[in-house]
Parts: C-alpha cells; sequence; structure tokens
C-alpha cells in the first residue's frame, strides 16, 4: 500500500491508501495526481509562493517511512 498526502494550499493527509504493485507505479500515480492538480486550474497558491507537494509514504496520515516527495513550485 501506497499513502499520498497532498499539500496544494491545504493539507491532505490519505487514511486510505492505494494498492500498487511497486514503487514505480507509485512514482506514476503521484505525477498523475500533480497533473491532475495542474490541470484542473485552481493553482493561485503557487503563485502566492506556496508550493505543491505531493509525499508517499508507507502507512497511513503522514506517518511511517517517506518514500518519496514531489515538489512543484512556481517564481
Amino acid at each position: 500500500m501506497f499513502y499520498f498526502h497532498v499539500s496544494d494550499g491545504a493539507t491532505n493527509l490519505d487514511r486510505d491508501g492505494t494498492d500498487l504493485p511497486d514503487l514505480a507505479a507509485a512514482r506514476a500515480e503521484a505525477v498523475a495526481t500533480i497533473a491532475d492538480i495542474l490541470h484542473d486550474g485552481n493553482v493561485n497558491f503557487l503563485w502566492a509562493g506556496k508550493p505543491l507537494r505531493v509525499w508517499v509514504t508507507d502507512q497511513p496520515n503522514e506517518s511511517g517511512k517517506v518514500l518519496f516527495t514531489l515538489n512543484v513550485t512556481a517564481t
């Protein structure tokens, strides 16, 4: 199980997780998550200096080991 947490002006912690076969699939899912957020167009937080962050852990609610983090910023 992989837990995808998102900070996009607000922090949303994943309690349920996503069952994926491996780390490569989790990385692809994280990129897709960021793409979806950017595509939705509500990214005023980026222009206000707040980063978009997706981090993935091996336990729910931001506990456990952080497997990787993706950050998007705008200047």
